[in-house]
């Protein structure tokens, strides 16, 4: 399956979500897709490592985790937002992407 046609797939599933519960659960292949309506109830889901990183203070940065895709298990945690699930869907297409953190720091501006 194309990378286009899987965004559209996505992007249809997404559309079709109609009902809202604490979480929808989805099986797009073999990744099971986790799409939260609260993104507390999904923090509490995720691994250990990530829930200590939620909320975590880097400088007068707070990190806020919105999506989470887990490579060993196959499983998309995000929460229901069409550009958090694509990219999420990103890392599991290309396993390799990595994407830049943008900081800015105070002494270089």
């Amino acid at each position: 399956m194309s990378k286009a046609l899987l965004y559209i797939a996505i992007l249809g599933f997404l559309a079709a979500c109609t009902t809202k519960s604490a979480v929808e659960v989805f099986y797009v292949g073999d990744v099971e897709v986790r799409l939260y309506s609260s993104r507390q109830a999904m923090v509490r889901e995720l691994p250990e490592v990530m829930q200590l990183a939620d909320n975590l203070r880097v400088t007068d940065k707070v990190i806020k985790v919105f999506g989470y895709y887990d490579r060993e298990k196959k499983v998309i945690y995000s929460v229901d937002d069409a550009r958090t699930v694509i990219h999420e869907f990103r890392h599991h297409l290309e396993p390799h992407w990595n994407h830049e953190l943008a900081v800015s720091h105070p002494a270089s501006e």
